[in-house]
């Protein structure tokens, strides 16, 4: 007499295991709600990422041309690269190239040597060259100093990527040869430099100088 009960009490206790419509619901909205919250930190995290690569991978780039040009006492240039030859414009976004300037023209031709091509990592990112004799590129001399040599500060090169200028990296550029990582000296939330004037002036990114 006993088995009839005890079989039904197995299938209640089967039918009661499975998530209701509302549990379901509210499962799914907790789990918006997580993602909402995650998802723009992971966002974040690989933007820092890939601009901290981009960054370093170029600051290595110009050490290695100033180090190259001062131990062949060569002029050495580095210039943004379409085709993985010569110099192309100012879009810094793609591959830059590391060449021996023999006539010092900061254009690759013939009698140039390829040292290193680069390839940035993220195309999302944007490096922007200022205050240089010309925006294309950067010449080192044998002696380690840049070209135009007639100034304290020769120019800056920005990195940005579509966070802004509150998350750009920079470079300012000595006579000397020299460059130094651009910090935010004024408290305004973005990294800056020095003009010509002796004034900080912070950098703009771009989207936003558009």
């Amino acid at each position: 007499m006993s088995l009839p009960m005890q079989i039904s009490r197995n299938s209640s206790s089967q039918r009661q295991r499975g998530f209701t419509l509302v549990e379901l619901m509210m499962t799914l909205a907790v789990a918006a709600i997580i993602m909402g919250v995650v998802l723009p930190g992971f966002n974040n995290l690989i933007q820092r990422t890939q601009m901290a690569a981009d960054f370093n991978q170029l600051l290595g780039d110009l050490a290695y041309a100033r180090s190259e040009a001062v131990k062949a006492n060569i002029a050495v240039s580095i210039c943004p690269t379409a085709d993985q030859s010569t110099c192309s414009g100012t879009d810094w976004t793609k591959d830059w190239l590391i060449f021996t300037d023999n006539d010092s023209n900061r254009d690759r031709d013939g009698a140039d040597t390829i040292l290193r091509v680069r390839q940035a990592s993220s195309s999302d990112i944007t490096i922007t060259l200022s205050d240089f004799a010309e925006d294309g590129g950067i010449r080192f001399e044998g002696d380690g100093k840049f070209e135009d040599a007639d100034s304290a500060s020769v120019g800056q090169m920005v990195v940005c990527d579509d966070r802004g200028a509150t998350s750009a990296q920079g470079l300012s550029f000595s006579v000397y040869g020299q460059f130094r990582l651009m910090r935010d000296t004024n408290d305004s939330g973005v990294v800056d430099y020095i003009d010509d004037d002796g004034n900080s002036k912070d950098v703009t990114c771009p989207a936003e100088e558009g």
